[in-house]
């Protein structure tokens, strides 16, 4: 489960970029610094340490910062839910 964790991690940025890529040429994605100083100690921890930078027509667009480790608990009971194991409220980046 760890592995899988681990590894939908290390994919989620490249398959964003890609996807960033698609959705409109006029779009682009880079790597970013590490989060800004205004975000809580708590929360920065918890995030990569560089992050992803989507641009418009060479204007920042916005900047993304995905966690280091997926958080985890128990199985959602609920219909259509996209990731059961993550707990409702839970900080993805």
């Amino acid at each position: 489960m760890e592995i899988m964790r681990s590894a939908l991690v290390r994919w989620t940025g490249p398959l964003l970029l890609a996807s960033v890529t698609l959705w409109g040429q006029q779009y682009k994605a880079d790597k970013a610094g590490p989060p800004p100083p205004e975000v809580a100690s708590g929360i920065a921890q918890a995030l990569d340490k560089s992050g992803f930078q989507i641009s418009a027509n060479g204007a920042a667009y916005c900047e993304i910062w995905l966690r280091v480790n997926l958080p985890s608990g128990a199985a959602s009971k609920e219909q259509n839910v996209t990731l059961p194991n993550m707990p409702m409220g839970a900080l993805l980046g």
